[in-house]
């Protein structure tokens, strides 16, 4: 029983009947389509013309609306099989966590295309993961109750949390002081990490599914709810020593899987079961806008570091890249390799990374500028 209710949460579903989702959020003081271990030592991962040392990070460009019909799949890292649900980069760019439904967080050097050792070990379902604002610190939350912490100065793993049910989503705060994540008993929670302690908890009416943390100040949003739900509400919740409810926001008609804020922290972008993107004003408290294409469940959501484009993740097989300003689909991302649920730019906006169900994690970019020493693109297929 337990073993098939981890299965259907590898891509964040809780299978759980008769619950409806919101999200909440709690303030803290012209389409292309392209086709597409544990050991001190780093282990190389095979790609095009690539290898330890090598330069191929150096010819790609900044993904943007102008070319986002030349984005390629450029390398493939293997993810041992385990569906990749969760993917993070380091703030500076050089490492990609990914987290898997074998319990394992993965982590690789980026210029090198090489598994380092992994930092973080559950024993189910990796649901979320995500590194501090200065990197010291990657958090994971899993399906085996727990929310985990590595620090990379200590070198040191610890158990921050242990529940009696499924942990969902880990996300820190801007300066790095607070971590959250939410819960199949319908509470999210908040930690102080310079005492380990847990500060503050929202006791919802649902189960909180995902969870994000603005950029630019205390703001957190958290998505209640399965994949039965038949709306989505968001709650605003201000939070000064206590928790203060703000209001509600109403748009979705299924679940939010997964959300994301804009680098300036003023919009949010929400990924729902009922199969779009909906873009939030987060101070005005409306829906400014609703980007439609994705034929199944949308899984996850990421900004590009200038806030210009859009990726959405998608259990039918794609991850489309939007332009946010225009609310226009600029590219649509296929490798044919099943469902996708992991995604994440890096902080340069050069790669797009997506986690697969058969445990692929592609590198999605534009090579060749002019006088580059890009590679080629990795074959889709």
């Amino acid at each position: 029983m337990r073993r098939n209710r981890v299965h259907l949460a590898l891509s964040g579903i809780v299978a759980v009947t008769a619950l409806a989702l919101s999200a909440a959020v709690f303030l803290m003081t012209p389409v292309a389509n392209v086709a597409a271990q544990d050991s001190g030592t780093p282990t190389p991962i095979a790609g095009p013309g690539t290898g330890p040392g090598a330069d191929w990070l150096s010819g790609l460009r900044p993904l943007t609306a102008a070319n986002a019909a030349e984005i390629a799949s450029l390398q493939v890292l293997d993810g041992n099989g385990a569906w990749i649900g969760s993917l993070a980069f380091s703030p500076d760019g050089s490492r990609l966590a990914s987290g898997g439904s074998d319990g394992t967080v993965y982590l690789w050097d980026v210029a090198r295309l090489a598994q380092l050792p992994s930092p973080l070990v559950h024993t189910s379902s990796v649901t979320g993961i995500a590194f501090s604002p200065d990197g010291g610190l990657l958090a994971s939350s899993s399906t085996d109750d727990t929310v985990q912490l590595y620090d990379f100065r200590t070198e040191r793993a610890e158990t921050l949390f242990t529940s009696t049910t499924d942990m969902w989503g880990a996300a820190f705060s801007a300066d790095g002081a607070l971590l959250a994540s939410g819960s199949d008993d319908r509470i999210a929670r908040v930690w102080d990490l310079s005492t380990r302690t847990l500060i503050g908890q929202a006791a919802e009416n649902q189960v909180v599914l995902s969870i994000a943390f603005s950029p630019v100040e205390n703001l957190l949003a958290a998505g209640l709810g399965t994949y039965q739900s038949s709306d989505g509400p968001i709650d605003l919740i201000l939070m000064r020593g206590k928790v203060i409810p703000r209001g509600e926001l109403v748009g979705h008609n299924g679940g939010v899987m997964g959300m994301a804020f804009s680098p300036d922290g003023a919009m949010l972008a929400s990924a729902s079961f009922d199969n779009t993107v909906r873009l939030w004003d987060v101070r005005g408290g409306v829906q400014i806008g609703a980007l439609e294409g994705h034929t199944y469940w949308v899984r996850n959501v990421a900004f590009s570091p200038n806030g210009a484009l859009l990726a959405s993740s998608s259990w039918d097989g794609t991850v489309r890249v939007w332009d946010v300003a225009r609310r226009l689909q600029l590219a649509v991302l296929s490798a044919g390799d099943g469902q996708i649920d992991g995604l994440a730019f890096n902080p340069d906006g050069t790669l797009l990374a997506s986690g697969h169900e058969n445990g692929d994690v592609r590198l999605w970019g534009v090579p060749g500028a002019p006088g580059s020493r890009s590679i080629h693109p990795y074959p889709s297929n």
